[in-house]
C-alpha cells in the first residue's frame, strides 16, 4: 500500500500542460502532439504500484551545527477550508497529518543536526518586502504559486537548477506538475511530496447519492468504470434532476439543481476535463493562449450550453470559493453534482445522505480517459538574500524525501478515511483522479489572464464571445513575456 500511494502521489503519473490542437494563428509553432486528449502519456498504476520505488534522497552526511532554518509561510486559511499550507508543526497533537509533519521534521533536523521554525503570514507580498529590503530573516518562502511567478521576473529568487542538490528526476517530486511549471525550459518553481496544499487543491465532483436513488439513476460510478461519463452523460442526469420543487415558477436557491458550482472553475474544470487549455506551450516551451483553438472553442460552447441552456446550474457569485449557498443545496438532498476542491470535503461530515465522489466526465467517448484539475500549488521558493545554497538545498530535498516516505500516507490514508469516502468505490475513484491531474496556467500561476480575468465574468454573465477576449488575453500574456523572456535567453516574436 505504501509503494502505491507514494506512486500515485508523488511519481508524476501525467504529463501535463502540452499542446491542445492546432493553433489559429499559425505564426505560433505547435508540438507535435496535436490532440490532447489522444497523446497524454501515463503509466498505469499497476506498474507503478509494483514497481520498487527508492524514496531515499542519497544526500550523505551532513552537519549544519545546530542552525535554525526559517521558513516563511504565506496562509489565507478560512474556518470553512483548511489547506495544508504550513511546513512545521511545533507539537504532536493527534491530528495524523500535523504530527505527521512533526515527525518527518524532527527526523531530519536529527539527521542533520539543525532547527526548523516557521512564520505564518497572510500577507502574501511579505517576502518580496522583505527581499528587496535585503532582509535575510528566511531561507525559503513558501509562496503562491502566482505570486513565486512575480518574485522570479523580479530576479528575487533562485531558479530551481541554481540549487544544487535538488534532484527532479527522484519520485517524491510531482513530475507532472513540474513539467508544467517550466518556461523557456527553466524551472523557477518545484512541488512534490512536502506540498499537501498541491493535493488539498485537487478538483473533483461530490454526487449526490439519495438523489441517485429517488430518480433510478444509474451511479455515476458504473459510468466511470466504463468509460462512457461523458459530458452528455452527466447533462442527462443534471436536466433530469432539476425541479422547480417550490412551484413558484422561478428557480433560485429553493429549488432542485443538477450542478453547483463556483463560475470562475467551471470552465477551467470542463476545459481540462476534455484535454483542453486555456494557456499551451508550444515547441520551446513557451506559453501561448490555446483555449481559442478550434476543439477548446467546441468545449468552451458544450459547457455554456449545459449550463445555461439547459438551466441545470444554480448560479452564485458571491463567493470566490465554493458558495456557501451551493454547500447548502448539496447538504440538503437538492443538487445531484457539486464541483469543489478536495480540502472542502470535511465540511460534508455532519451530512446525512450519503454521497459519492468522481472526476470530471470525459468529452466524448473517443476521449481515451479522464483528467483533473490541480487548481493551485504553493511551492518553497528561495530568496537572493539566501547565503547558502547548499545547505538549504539539502534540506529541502530531505523533506521531500522524508515526505513521501511518511507524510504522504498519512495524507492519503486520512483522505480515503476521514475526508473523503463513504463508500469501497471513492478509493478507486481517488487513484484515478490523482494519476490524472492536470495544472493549467491559466488556471493557477495567470489565473488573472484566464480564470479570474475573463473566463470566471464570461460564466456569470453568460458571454461566449471569447474570441472578444482573446486579444486581451495575448496582449496580457506577452507582457509577462516580455519580461520573463529575457531570463530565459528567448523573444515574445512567437506571440505576434
Amino acid at each position: 500500500m505504501k509503494k502505491f500511494v507514494i506512486a500515485l502521489l508523488c511519481a508524476g503519473l501525467l504529463c501535463t500542460f502540452v499542446s491542445c490542437g492546432q493553433s489559429n494563428d499559425t505564426s505560433v509553432k505547435q508540438n507535435d502532439n496535436k490532440n490532447t486528449s489522444d497523446t497524454y502519456e501515463t503509466t498505469s498504476l499497476s506498474e507503478s504500484a509494483e514497481s520498487e520505488i527508492d524514496l531515499n534522497d542519497d544526500l550523505g552526511t551532513h552537519d549544519f551545527q545546530k542552525y535554525n532554518f526559517k521558513i516563511s509561510t504565506f496562509s489565507w486559511n478560512t474556518p470553512a477550508v483548511l489547506i495544508t499550507t504550513e511546513l512545521n508543526s511545533t507539537e504532536l497533537n493527534g491530528d495524523a497529518i500535523n504530527d505527521a509533519i512533526f515527525n518527518r521534521n524532527r527526523t531530519v533536523e536529527n539527521r542533520f543536526n539543525f532547527s526548523i521554525t516557521e512564520e505564518i503570514t497572510f500577507d502574501a507580498t511579505f517576502g518580496r518586502t522583505n527581499i528587496l529590503a535585503g532582509d535575510d530573516s528566511f531561507d525559503i518562502y513558501n509562496n503562491s504559486g502566482e505570486w513565486a511567478l512575480t518574485l522570479w521576473k523580479e530576479n528575487l529568487i533562485y531558479t530551481i537548477d541554481q540549487l544544487k542538490y535538488i534532484d527532479l528526476t527522484k519520485p517524491y517530486w510531482d513530475h507532472s506538475a513540474n513539467q508544467a511549471l517550466t518556461i523557456g525550459g527553466v524551472q523557477f518553481i518545484a512541488t512534490g511530496a512536502m506540498n499537501i496544499s498541491e493535493y488539498d487543491y485537487t478538483s473533483a465532483l461530490l454526487f449526490n447519492k439519495k438523489l441517485i436513488e429517488d430518480y433510478s439513476l444509474e451511479s455515476p460510478y458504473e459510468y466511470v468504470n466504463d468509460g462512457t461519463w461523458t459530458f452528455d452523460k452527466m447533462l442527462e442526469m443534471m436536466k433530469s434532476v432539476t425541479r422547480d420543487i417550490n412551484g413558484d415558477s422561478k428557480m433560485d436557491a429553493n429549488d432542485q439543481w443538477g450542478f453547483l458550482s463556483n463560475q470562475r472553475n467551471i470552465i477551467p474544470s470542463f476545459i481540462v476535463a476534455a484535454g483542453e487549455n486555456i494557456i499551451s506551450k508550444n515547441e520551446d516551451d513557451l506559453p501561448y493562449i490555446s483555449i481559442g483553438e478550434s476543439r477548446a472553442i467546441d468545449v468552451l460552447d458544450k459547457t455554456f450550453s449545459m449550463m445555461w441552456d439547459s438551466a441545470v446550474w444554480y448560479p452564485d457569485a458571491d463567493s470566490a470559493n465554493v458558495p456557501q449557498s451551493a454547500i447548502d443545496i448539496f447538504s440538503d438532498d437538492r443538487g445531484l453534482f457539486l464541483e469543489l476542491y478536495l480540502a472542502y470535503i470535511p465540511q460534508f461530515r455532519d451530512m446525512d445522505s450519503d454521497f459519492g465522489i468522481i472526476p470530471y466526465p470525459k468529452y466524448d467517448e473517443n476521449q481515451k480517459q479522464y483528467y483533473s484539475k490541480l487548481g493551485w500549488v504553493q511551492p518553497f521558493t528561495v530568496p537572493i538574500t539566501n547565503k547558502d545554497l547548499d545547505r538549504t538545498s539539502i534540506i529541502i530535498e530531505a523533506l521531500y524525501s522524508e515526505s513521501a516516505k511518511t507524510v504522504i500516507p498519512e495524507y492519503y490514508d486520512k483522505m480515503l478515511k476521514t475526508k473523503v469516502s463513504r463508500d469501497t468505490e471513492s478509493a478507486s475513484m481517488l487513484d484515478l483522479i490523482f494519476s490524472s491531474r492536470v495544472l493549467d496556467y491559466g488556471d493557477t500561476v495567470w489565473s488573472f489572464i484566464g480564470r479570474d480575468g475573463h473566463l470566471g465574468v464570461m460564466m456569470i454573465n453568460n458571454d461566449r464571445n471569447i474570441a472578444s477576449k482573446i486579444p486581451e488575453m495575448q496582449k496580457m500574456i506577452k507582457s509577462e513575456m516580455e519580461i520573463i523572456s529575457e531570463l530565459v535567453g528567448k523573444d515574445t516574436s512567437y506571440l505576434d
